[in-house]
């Protein structure tokens, strides 16, 4: 169990100053189905594993959508995910207001609790949208190296044609 003592904006930061070194987990307020929910990831492994349906795209989607990164993967591809290639969130069904905590852990070993909601585009286009942070200007996504590993066979097919 983990226990960010607290938000960027509580230190006076913001999330681009923040140099992250590990991911502890996410503590999930509201999204969708689950309601204070906390999951803790491990130090070096992880495995979310269920019948379709449960939500294990979703909750990796949670997790990868808040960070960026300038490196390429192997096959020369941006090592981002886009939470759009994992899952949708609807017009429909996702008019709520979701939030939840990214709790990570700086390179000086400070515990900092992310915060991360859904809002509308705009008032032209109502399809919520992920933010990271959003209390300065400097907020947004924290800069990592995080990669959505899928053996689904559209992204097997997908890296049989690089070869």
């Amino acid at each position: 169990m983990f226990n960010a003592p607290a938000t960027p904006k509580e230190l006076g930061m913001s999330n681009k100053d923040i140099i992250v070194k590990k991911v502890h987990g996410i503590y999930i307020k509201k999204f969708r189905n689950l309601f204070n929910t906390q999951i803790d990831l491990s130090d070096r492994i992880t495995l979310i594993s269920g019948h379709n349906g449960t939500m294990k795209s979703t909750l990796i989607g949670l997790f990868v959508q808040n960070f960026n990164s300038e490196e390429k993967d192997l096959f020369g591809f941006d090592l981002k995910t886009k939470f759009g290639e994992i899952f949708k969130l609807s017009t429909i069904y996702d008019k709520e207001k979701y939030e939840y905590d990214l709790i990570i852990q700086d390179k000086n070993g400070l515990d900092i609790k992310i915060p991360v909601y859904t809002k509308p585009r705009s008032k032209a286009d109502p399809s919520p949208r992920i933010v990271t942070g959003g209390n300065t200007i400097k907020d947004g996504n924290l800069i990592h190296n995080t990669n959505f590993l899928n053996l689904n066979l559209n992204y097997s097919q997908k890296f049989r044609n690089l070869l």
